[in-house]
């Protein structure tokens, strides 16, 4: 019983720890999501910023990411939920992903205190 009161007990607090960077969902910034891009640039970025796309095989997708302060997570997804891409607490990088099969995409962008910009563009 005392374990298990514990584990809830360290549950809360790891929760409240990673809540207190973010007290609000905030995004101040340009947002650009089209059928071949979605472009973040943010001064302050606290929350998920979500796109999807409908991308055919053998397209690829150039993603650039520029972290200047803060967390960045970033994930893209297939339908089913696979993941094609998860970058956490990503930082400078530029690099492209092949798509492998014809389907919609969903491309998650997770800020924590963030401050900088990501680019995903389909070629």
């Amino acid at each position: 019983m005392k374990a298990k009161l514990f584990g809830m007990l360290l549950l809360v607090v790891l929760g409240a720890i990673t809540a207190a960077g973010c007290h609000d969902h905030l995004f101040d910034g340009t947002r650009l999501a089209e059928a071949d891009r979605f472009h973040l640039i943010f001064k302050h970025f606290c929350g998920v910023q979500k796109h999807t796309m409908m991308l055919n095989a053998g397209d690829v997708i150039d993603v650039n990411i520029k972290k200047i302060a803060g967390r960045l997570d970033i994930t893209i997804l297939d339908s089913r939920q696979k993941v094609l891409y998860q970058g956490r607490n990503a930082d400078w990088s530029h690099f492209k992903v092949v798509v492998m099969e014809s389907e919609v995409y969903s491309f998650v962008v997770v800020g924590k205190e963030a401050k900088g910009s990501v680019l995903f563009t389909v070629d």
